[in-house]
């Protein structure tokens, strides 16, 4: 059902925009983890948690794509596979691709890691509870690859690169000197996305920086659609900041990524999460202690590291850990 919920999910999301039309081939929780000698502590995902008026406007959405497209008794979704054209902004102070201008072979092993993901053809995830294995990840028949024209129509030097110093940006400042997720977000959300981003209905927007000082891996935006305001709703998209966040350490899987103390996070997966909220998913605990994260394909979880912090789940905690039905 996950799996049907995101190609429901993505298929909703460009249906109710324009469809993707390149000439392609085409909500926080606080986690400490050991770094060496020295302990970390990141915001792992600061996407918000979405309004109930959002569920419930976006669950009817999904249930009516379902419905329109059952293809059996079985429940298995007809859909149509998509690839989605990115656009990575890198944003950065250095004179060349360095540190956190990160390089393009960096950008490309995220690209990687997110399509193995959503194919699930991934092969570092060996072990799967035998409880899960009738429901684990299969192919989502979501794709993505780097943009090969930019707005303009032109073709793109570095594809699906877009690199920009911060201090060229109206009114921006340093991503890193932001001293706390709220601080970074309005950043972005305020100053940064509304300057940089690229059409929406064409392009998944994805912005990379150094953001040391907020103690932040991502967050993502939720879709919204036509009919469906996302002002109103308060955590819906806007045509001015549709899209990810993600630390320059915690993106990909090569070039920089995992140093400067980030050592868990070397393999991509922060950008599967957050691109999975960008396309609708609710983190497995619903976001509450045994909340609802509306799949059925995972008992309630109680969720938390160690057992609490309000139902959020991150980590990778020994099966089975806090499962209620």
């Amino acid at each position: 059902m996950k799996k049907q919920l995101l190609s429901a999910s993505a298929f909703l999301l460009f249906g109710f925009s324009t469809m993707f039309a390149q000439h392609n081939v085409i909500a926080g929780s606080t986690q400490v983890t050991k770094a060496g000698t020295q302990e970390q502590q990141f915001t792992r995902c600061a996407s918000p948690v979405p309004s109930a008026e959002w569920d419930t406007q976006f669950n009817k959405l999904v249930e009516q794509y379902i419905k329109d497209h059952q293809a059996d008794a079985t429940g298995k979704v007809n859909t149509v596979p998509a690839t989605i054209p990115v656009v990575v902004h890198i944003i950065h102070n250095q004179n060349s691709v360095t540190q956190e201008n990160i390089s393009a072979a960096q950008v490309a092993s995220q690209i990687t890691v997110l399509n193995a993901d959503f194919a699930g053809t991934n092969t570092d995830i060996t072990s799967v509870p035998s409880i899960f294995t009738g429901v684990q990840a299969g192919n989502t028949q979501v794709q993505f690859c780097l943009a090969v024209t930019d707005p303009n129509g032109n073709p793109m030097t570095e594809p699906g690169i877009d690199r920009k110093k911060w201090n060229t940006i109206s009114g921006a400042t340093d991503p890193n000197a932001a001293s706390s997720g709220a601080a970074l977000q309005t950043l972005f959300n305020n100053t940064i996305k509304p300057a940089t981003i690229w059409d929406p209905t064409k392009y998944m927007n994805i912005w990379v920086a150094k953001m040391d000082g907020s103690g932040l891996l991502g967050y993502a935006s939720w879709p919204a659609a036509a009919g469906f305001p996302g002002g109103q709703l308060g955590t819906a998209e806007t045509n001015q900041n549709s899209g990810v966040v993600i630390n320059c350490y915690a993106f990909g899987t090569s070039g920089i990524a995992g140093t400067s103390g980030y050592t868990p996070y070397n393999k991509g997966r922060t950008a599967t999460h957050e691109v999975g909220h960008w396309l609708g998913l609710r983190h497995i605990s619903g976001d509450a202690a045994c909340g609802d994260d509306f799949c059925n394909d995972t008992p309630k979880q109680k969720g938390g590291f160690g057992g609490g912090q309000g139902g959020l789940n991150y980590s990778c905690p020994s099966f089975p850990i806090l499962t209620f039905r």
